[in-house]
């Protein structure tokens, strides 16, 4: 997003060519720091400035059926429980993929659901 996101560029990729997906999200203007930043600044996905649910969205109407989950850390994961962490983790990536039908792409019956995703 910061180096300059080119949407028509992605798209003249064939989705059998995307084999995985990681999402963080962050602020839009980078901060000074960058490593830092990425090693322990970012946010879920949908809770920052990236636009990660456009980009997730333009995937699902590219037809790309790949492995997606979040992929960031934050200091604030060694202070909570593991499964609290992973359901927060697994709700960020869900609610990106939630339409306007309330239901995953995945799970309206018109097709199979991507390898790797949760049932």
């Amino acid at each position: 997003v910061r180096s300059g996101r080119d949407d028509d560029l992605l798209a003249r990729i064939p989705p059998e060519r995307i084999y995985t997906v990681q999402l963080s999200d962050g602020p839009a203007r980078a901060p000074d720091d960058l490593a830092a930043e990425a090693m322990y600044g970012r946010l879920l996905p949908g809770k920052g400035e990236f636009g990660v649910a456009a980009f997730v969205s333009q995937l699902d109407r590219m037809g790309v059926r790949a492995p997606c989950g979040p992929e960031l850390y934050s200091p604030s994961f060694d202070r909570r429980p593991v499964a609290a962490v992973m359901t927060d983790l697994y709700q960020s990536v869900q609610d990106l993929h939630l339409g306007e039908s309330g239901q995953a792409p995945w799970r309206t019956g018109s097709g199979s659901r991507p390898a790797g995703a949760v049932p």
